[in-house]
């Protein structure tokens, strides 16, 4: 069964199974979906009532989802936070909560990851001898999926090219991520390590994730020729179990299409501190993308034009800097221009060819979205809370995102948030050495940030050896308390107020 534009929302949330007192990931995701099940097997899903559970890839992340299409979001944040909580007193018996976030602030993966060992367990493995998932961008980051329904070409076409302008928003609105293995990385902090990971984390097989922006390709027909095509080509000369073979869930991009369930899966959103804010970000999101469908500001044929470079090199500057990255023709990226520089990928490749090294000076984001000549992330976002979404459809059927929204586009996203609640607690708001190491010295497990660059030389626009990366420790007593706040958020269904 397929749905028109906008007429129902599939939303995923993923949250991690920590240590009640240490806060250290434990691998329990089986246990707990066996536990409430009441099954005598393992099981891989659990039916909640309006909420669904699954497994993923490790087996310390839980997913929550909608179960089914729905078509409103009333309510829908209690019913998150309800399921959470049955989630949270089984847990409970085994010493353990849940806790939120686009990563775990400290995990170490190469020696914590657990791999889902069951029924689902031979694609996982498949996906780590390619890979090695024992890594950030694999085996720590939670995130958000939004699915948007089409019925047919047109509508794909029409929803595509909308989705392919709001992507280089998400972070500066949503980043959570600012902490890999107990730093920070940059000088000021990078906001979403999620997406700078993810960005290369199949440099072995870069059809996979492409430019993360979706290429432009607005047909059913010519999205599987020239982007499943190629990647599903790809995976097979990389000598990858045939697992991996035909499957629509291998195309890792910013946002994928699920012809098995006629939807656009958004997957950009760095999960966030409670379903409330989780729900507010999608909503945002969701009536953003409507009004492009509309074509509010730009039709079809200019949204359809719109280069992926140009969205790539905005993307890249939300990621690094959220809503302090500039918008004009040679803004800095936001944190540590030398950082940005060393791991960019090199905006002029697309995934498959298509516009090889377009020319992006010039390029007006904000134009998109009726605010020409906004000079950052954040001035969009403010233009876009007073003249898009106080008065949007889905925030009068769900008031109580509202606030949620006001506090996340006028305080920052959560990322920000935590490094305020961090500065308040160990006085990481001062200027530090840090640490500068070279991504040469990068292996798996050698730095809090060994994963950046690690697949460098492995495939087009890898990092530089040369770069430096200024890594700042926060304390860990620091880095508890903001675990454990976190959690508290989760429980309570509460926005971080630091």
């Amino acid at each position: 069964m397929s749905f028109g534009l906008f007429a129902c929302f599939g939303i995923e949330i993923e949250a991690m199974i920590v240590d009640a007192e240490t806060l250290a990931v434990r691998p329990l995701a089986d246990r707990l979906l066996r536990g409430v099940s009441g099954a005598g097997e393992w099981v891989e899903d659990f039916d909640d009532g309006a909420i669904g559970w699954s497994n993923e890839l490790v087996n310390h992340v839980l997913e929550f989802k909608t179960n089914g299409p729905v078509a409103s979001l009333a309510g829908l944040a209690e019913e998150f936070r309800a399921s959470t909580a049955k989630a949270n007193a089984w847990l409970a018996g085994e010493g353990a909560r849940l806790l939120p976030g686009g990563m775990h602030p400290w995990m170490d993966p190469a020696r914590e990851t657990q791999l889902w060992p069951h029924d689902t367990g031979p694609v996982y493995r498949a996906y780590d001898a390619l890979y090695d998932c024992k890594r950030h961008g694999w085996a720590n980051l939670q995130s958000v999926h939004l699915n948007l329904p089409f019925e047919d070409d047109a509508e794909f076409g029409r929803l595509m090219a909308a989705v392919r302008l709001v992507l280089p928003l998400i972070p500066a609105l949503c980043a959570s991520s600012p902490l890999l293995e107990g730093a920070t990385v940059g000088r000021p902090p990078l906001l979403d390590n999620r997406l700078e990971v993810y960005r290369t984390n199949a440099a072995r097989t870069p059809e996979m994730t492409g430019d993360v922006i979706p290429e432009r390709v607005f047909t059913i027909e010519g999205y599987r020729r020239d982007v499943l095509g190629p990647l599903d080509a790809a995976l097979r000369a990389s000598g990858a179990d045939p697992l991996l073979f035909g499957a629509e869930w291998t195309n890792a991009r910013g946002a994928i299409a699920r012809f098995d369930r006629m939807a656009i899966e958004v997957r950009l959103v760095d999960a966030q501190e409670c379903a409330l804010a989780d729900l507010a970000v999608v909503a945002a999101l969701a009536e953003l993308i409507r009004a492009c469908v509309e074509e509010r500001w730009l039709p079809f044929a200019e949204q359809r034009a719109v280069p992926t470079a140009a969205l790539g090199e905005v993307l890249v500057r939300a990621i690094r800097g959220g809503p302090a990255a500039g918008l004009g023709a040679g803004s800095d990226a936001g944190p540590d221009a030398g950082l940005g520089a060393g791991l960019d990928r090199g905006l002029g490749r697309e995934g498959g060819g298509e516009l090889g090294g377009e020319c992006v000076d010039g390029f007006d984001y904000g134009a998109l979205f009726g605010a020409p000549g906004a000079a950052t992330l954040g001035a969009l976002l403010a233009d876009l809370h007073a003249k898009v979404w106080t008065d949007a459809a889905l925030f009068r059927e769900a008031p109580e995102l509202a606030p949620a929204l006001a506090t996340i586009v006028e305080r920052g996203p959560l990322a920000q948030r935590m490094l305020a609640f961090l500065a308040a607690r160990s006085g990481a708001d001062k200027e530090a050495g840090g640490e500068s190491v070279r991504t040469d010295a990068l292996e798996r497990g050698a730095s809090p940030a060994a994963e950046i660059g690690s697949e460098a030389g492995a495939g087009p626009g890898a990092a530089s050896r040369d770069v430096e990366l200024p890594l700042q420790q926060v304390a860990p007593g620091a880095l508890r308390a903001l675990a454990a706040e976190l959690a508290d958020c989760l429980a309570e269904g509460r926005l971080l107020m630091p």
